[in-house]
């Protein structure tokens, strides 16, 4: 097929756009905004590329977030593969509701604390400001996941000793969320386990360094190898994740256009009762408005420049 010259122009400032877009070091529209040695003049644009502009530089604004979150695959000693899933400028969050795979702020979905017989979420448990289970915390579980304003912290609980009314409602005061699990590496010890039985392992981890994120077995491992390996890998805490029939979870890769499902089993996924997301982070109502306001602002600005004549 045969394009007019009309056609060719347009699609090649569309692709000029696009280029820009990508990588703009400034923070809105101006009337040349020079993104890394790409122009793009606003002045040559018909009304309906402006409108493409908007719409790819809104986009870029959240490409850094998918651009930093890069899954790693690494081999320990044990000859097992690990794929890590570093926080990086991402925030954490703890839900109790099915999040939907359309949620394009989300990048990493898990299931996070255990689930009950009765498909409710095993253990005391606070998300975002909601404390649920007070008098049901489990004493075989000896750690805590704390996430407050998307930074999260691994805890001993001292066998849930620590996880008193007092503690409870200051998370819960602080809008933060909280939940319970084996804390399987703590100051850089693995736990020892009596439980010989292999799954696929899952855990979130903190780094020696201080940086987080979500680590998990390529093949199904004992909590022994998979303990041993996180502290050889330079894990300084790490709380395990619901496995087994309840492991199904997914990843949004770094474009943003596709889903990848993780978990070896995902037999039991109807049941699931709880996730630990990563997300990109999130716009107070009151900012975008702001934001909503500036994009009308400069849409009427320059749309007497860019209709045709």
């Amino acid at each position: 097929m045969v394009r007019s010259a009309d056609e060719h122009s347009y699609g090649h400032l569309v692709h000029r756009v696009a280029l820009a877009s990508r990588c703009c070091q400034r923070s809105w529209l101006t009337t040349e905004p020079t993104c890394r040695g790409v122009v793009v003049n606003l002045r040559e644009l018909p009304f309906q590329a402006f409108v493409v502009v908007i719409v790819l530089v809104i986009s870029a604004l959240h490409v850094e977030a998918a651009d930093e979150f890069k899954p790693r695959r690494i081999k320990a000693a044990s000859g097992v593969t690990y794929t890590f899933f570093p926080k990086g400028e991402l925030v954490f969050d703890f839900v109790v509701s099915r999040p939907a795979e359309t949620q394009s702020d989300i990048y990493l979905c898990v299931p996070a604390a255990f689930t009950a017989h009765d498909d409710k979420v095993d253990g005391v448990y606070v998300s975002n400001g909601v404390l649920r289970n007070e008098q049901k915390v489990d004493k075989e579980l000896g750690g805590a996941m704390i996430i407050e304003s998307g930074n999260c912290k691994l805890l001993s609980t001292d066998k849930g000793k620590m996880l008193t009314g007092e503690f409870l409602k200051g998370i819960q005061k602080a809008h933060g969320s909280l939940f319970q699990q084996f804390l399987i590496v703590h100051e850089c010890k693995a736990a020892s386990f009596k439980d010989k039985s292999k799954f696929q392992r899952r855990a979130v981890y903190e780094t020696t360094n201080g940086s987080f994120g979500i680590v998990e077995s390529d093949l199904p491992i004992t909590f022994s190898v998979f303990n041993d390996d996180l502290v050889a890998l330079g894990t300084r805490e790490a709380l395990y994740c619901d496995m087994g029939a309840w492991d199904e979870g997914w990843y949004r890769s770094a474009s943003g256009d596709k889903v990848v499902k993780i978990g070896l089993d995902r037999s039991f996924t109807n049941r699931q009762s709880n996730w630990l997301l990563l997300k990109a982070k999130g716009q107070s109502e009151e900012k975008k408005q702001k934001v909503r306001q500036k994009v009308r602002q400069k849409v009427l600005r320059h749309r007497d420049l860019l209709l045709p004549r």
